[in-house]
């Protein structure tokens, strides 16, 4: 159940901004977390990565709490690609097992580093973000059935 909600929290992004800041409401530090204990009841070397990523995430959720100049935000930026890059790797080393998540990942990974790659453009990064849930939606509702229930 603890890799499923970490799913969850990795996979959805909501984001609310106010003035120059962006509050994610399922933050991906979280997710991490989740996955870092799910992982560590299995014995699991992905361990590792998800602890490192989770205190990643936490960095990067703080940052967007606050304005930064434009270097900075461009510094931010490609660590949120690189995080949301190993996040997949950590998701796709989890999911591995299951033939038809590992069959719906590349359409969630590829969907989501477009997404990553055009956030800053202010139509396209909304459509792909969308479009980047819903994906991830589909994706959960599969794992759910495989991860929760063991069908």
């Amino acid at each position: 159940m603890k890799l499923f909600l970490g799913l969850i929290f990795l996979l959805l992004d909501i984001k609310i901004t106010v003035g120059t800041a962006v509050i994610g409401l399922l933050p991906d530090f979280i997710g991490c977390g989740l996955m870092m204990k799910a992982l560590e009841e299995k014995n699991d070397p992905r361990r590792h990565l998800a602890f490192g990523l989770m205190l990643g995430s936490l960095v990067l959720f703080l940052a967007d709490l606050v304005d930064k100049p434009a270097g900075a935000q461009a510094g931010f930026w490609c660590a949120a690609l690189a995080a949301e890059a190993l996040g997949l790797l950590l998701i796709h080393g989890a999911v591995r097992r299951e033939k038809r998540l590992r069959t719906l990942f590349p359409a969630v990974a590829g969907l989501r580093l477009v997404c990553c790659c055009l956030s800053w453009m202010p139509l396209v990064g909304t459509v792909c973000a969308v479009a980047g849930n819903l994906v991830s939606v589909c994706f959960l509702a599969a794992a759910y059935g495989l991860l929760v229930k063991g069908k």
